[in-house]
């Protein structure tokens, strides 16, 4: 020890630091059941994830009882770049998720003894009273021969449970085969980056059956960021939703196909609302090989989200934060400096990224006054 204290104090207090951390690692991860995958011959390089068993549970539990508000802290944030925040507004949509889902299942605490929360519950706390209401009544938008029925009876015995988010890696892992696995472990599935379709499914069970392939269905979820999806159906969205396209389940396989529901959520939408897809005119019913119900929520209000009430702004923040590679050119985790000082250091980390935004800084180098003959 005697060769510490001739450091410098700041790498001292570095390493006690670093020691420390290691010791806290080492203690959470046996606490929490870490698993190690691998650990290179000169252990300069490991793998591991944590299975998180019961941490999801407990992490709700927190936020519940301390009234914490996740998309507050988000929003918020200095500095996110270490969390994904999806440029499709793929943590936007779990939070919206997530946050009726919450609401409905504090809902029934009193009197609902089960964790299951029944989907008729859910979709109650994610439309406006109105929409709701005018959704209970509505018959399926394609439907199977003798399934064309109401859907608050089609889903009057189906429940879900999650607390929590996985992401998948592969595709196949959205089949009903699978689907049963995820309710077990209370997980909602963001889905792999090469799924075409969807972007989120929440599996569906129905809970007067045993937990098999043949009770699951799914909430199948497509989120789009982008302007240009307004409010107003596109179509074909609906039709790349296909629970057989998307690998729900399989076409004349072992397990039949469920109704499903289809959500679209075009977040940006500059005008927001909640639209019902029309039934095709009675000359051109026909049954179909699935049954589904359809909603298009457009935009960041509450004429779209029941639930979203006050926190409108931190969503929209987040949202638009989703749209950025980082926030190094914003500054946000240093230290505060004058408004000339700040602007002057962020158009400086901006010429290191030349011409991918249209602010200033990103075309510093090539402003007219500098490409006249001689300039170069």
């Amino acid at each position: 020890m005697t060769g510490l204290v001739l450091w410098p104090a700041s790498l001292y207090a570095s390493l006690l630091s670093s020691i420390w951390t290691k010791v806290l690692e080492t203690s959470f991860a046996h606490k929490s059941n870490a698993t190690c995958a691998s650990v290179s011959r000169q252990l300069l390089d490991s793998r591991s994830w944590s299975p998180l068993l019961g941490l999801a549970e407990a992490a709700y539990r927190c936020m519940n009882e301390s009234n914490m508000n996740a998309v507050h802290h988000l929003a918020g944030h200095p500095d996110l770049s270490c969390i994904d925040r999806g440029r499709r507004g793929e943590l936007v949509a779990p939070l919206l998720i997530m946050h009726a889902y919450d609401k409905a299942r504090e809902s029934l605490r009193r009197f609902n003894t089960k964790r299951w929360v029944p989907v008729i519950w859910f979709m109650k706390t994610l439309l406006p009273k109105s929409e709701y209401n005018t959704f209970c009544k509505s018959l399926p938008t394609v439907w199977q021969e003798n399934e064309e029925k109401p859907f608050e009876e089609t889903f009057k015995d189906y429940g879900m449970w999650f607390n929590h988010v996985i992401k998948i890696e592969d595709k196949k892992m959205n089949s009903a085969d699978y689907l049963w696995r995820f309710v077990m472990r209370g997980a909602m599935i963001l889905c792999a980056n090469n799924q075409g379709g969807i972007d989120i499914v929440l599996p569906v069970c129905h809970t007067e059956r045993k937990l098999s392939p043949d009770s699951m269905t799914a909430v199948l979820i497509r989120v789009k960021n982008a302007e240009r999806f307004k409010k107003e159906i596109n179509k074909s969205i609906f039709d790349a939703m296909s629970p057989f396209d998307t690998g729900i389940f399989l076409k004349d396989g072992p397990v039949p196909p469920k109704p499903v529901i289809r959500l679209v959520l075009a977040l940006s939408a500059p005008e927001a609302g909640v639209i019902f897809p029309e039934r095709a005119s009675l000359h051109q019913r026909h049954p179909n090989t699935f049954t589904a119900f359809d909603i298009w929520l457009a935009g960041l209000s509450t004429d779209t989200f029941k639930q979203i009430g006050e926190d409108v702004k931190f969503y929209e923040a987040l949202l638009e934060h989703s749209l950025w590679p980082h926030d190094a050119f914003e500054l946000l985790n240093d230290k505060p400096f004058a408004k000339q000082s700040r602007e002057f250091r962020a158009a400086c980390r901006r010429r290191m990224s030349p011409l991918i935004l249209p602010k200033a800084g990103h075309h510093e180098i090539h402003r007219k006054d500098m490409t006249s003959p001689g300039s170069i």
